[in-house]
């Protein structure tokens, strides 16, 4: 459980849900992002680390797929 004071935007059900981070239940498969925005934030990892692993990733399975 994240506890901090800052808000965070989760996407559920298709619909952006703002939450305080303290309420903040982090999902154990995936990290959701929209365009340049994070969505969620793994305890311990920053968040530039968590959108370069993820940015990381889909550029690679972009190019497996070409």
């Amino acid at each position: 459980m994240c506890r901090s004071a800052f808000d965070y935007y989760y996407i559920t059900s298709k619909q952006y849900t703002k939450i305080h981070g303290y309420r903040l239940e982090i999902p154990r498969c995936y990290i959701i992002f929209l365009k340049d925005s994070l969505i969620v934030r793994k305890i311990g990892i920053s968040c530039e680390v968590i959108k370069s692993l993820f940015f990381s990733f889909f550029y690679n399975t972009l190019m497996l797929i070409q």
